[in-house]
């Protein structure tokens, strides 16, 4: 009963084993190298698209200012007392002498 047991490394299982590991890694690189290009394609498309509804807000806010500025030119005293509003007398302010704490117990 004689068996003949072949090497464990042969040269020829060898050289597939190291071809096979060659593609994998080198379609694993490439699909390392697909996914960031995606990130950085999508990531730039997001910040142009971020930095236009800037310059929107930006223009938008820019004309709000100025509507405001126009309004308020318009409005003076004989505006004021068009809607029934009257000269201040006197200067008054509320001022609380006693101090009010909460306790933590509910009523």
């Amino acid at each position: 009963m004689n068996k003949s047991y072949s090497p464990i490394l042969n040269s020829r299982s060898l050289e597939e084993r190291i071809a096979r590991s060659f593609l994998t890694l080198l379609l694993l690189a490439l699909g390392v190298y697909s996914f960031m290009i995606g990130s950085i394609t999508v990531s730039t498309i997001s910040s142009k698209s971020m930095e236009s509804d800037t310059h929107k807000t930006i223009s938008e806010l820019n004309n709000l200012e100025l509507s405001y500025l126009k309004a308020s030119e318009s409005i003076d005293a004989n505006y004021a007392y068009g809607h029934n509003f009257i000269d201040a007398k006197e200067m008054s302010f509320a001022k609380s002498n006693t101090s009010v704490a909460f306790n933590g117990k509910a009523q």
